[in-house]
């Protein structure tokens, strides 16, 4: 029988890591991209967890990464992760939250790859809030961070 692959996208944070521990006591194949593999490395020193340099600003990147593996899910967490750091690094922010993220579903959609895709999203989306947040809670993002995960939130909804 074959493995069902996860493909962690930016899976060398907490949450990445952690996932990806609890995917292999499920017997994942477990995928995990990096812009930089040496750095990864020093982070994940499991020999169960394949490391792949990914560039999710290349769409023919992620299309070879996913027509070669076929994962079952992917979880999406890729990103700059600092609200407080958004606002001096607005660019990396955008690009690394919301293209990226949107690079993938768009891949997806066109090569017709059958995956389930997971994007992580944040609180940031709905700003200052004070109050207990639901579903319905109104989204007012204050910082680029936030702008950038409310993107991609709507884009993976749209698809």
């Amino acid at each position: 029988m074959k493995k069902s692959i996860a493909i962690i996208v930016g899976g060398t944070g907490q949450f990445g890591v952690l996932l990806a521990e609890k995917l292999l006591k499920k017997k994942y194949k477990v995928i995990i991209t990096t812009r930089s593999v040496i750095k990864a490395k020093k982070k994940i020193n499991k020999k169960k967890i394949n490391l792949k340099k990914l560039n999710i600003l290349a769409k023919k990147e992620i299309k070879e990464l996913l027509l070669k593996n076929t994962p079952q899910i992917i979880f999406y967490t890729a990103g700059q992760s600092s609200p407080g750091k958004s606002f001096k690094k607005k660019k990396e922010t955008y690009l690394s939250n919301y293209i990226g993220c949107k690079n993938f579903l768009e891949v997806i959609k066109k090569y017709k790859i059958d995956s389930k895709f997971v994007n992580f999203s944040s609180c940031e989306i709905y700003g200052n809030y004070k109050k207990k947040i639901s579903v319905e809670t109104i989204k007012k993002p204050i910082s680029p961070y936030g702008v950038a995960k409310l993107k991609a939130h709507n884009e993976t909804k749209y698809y």
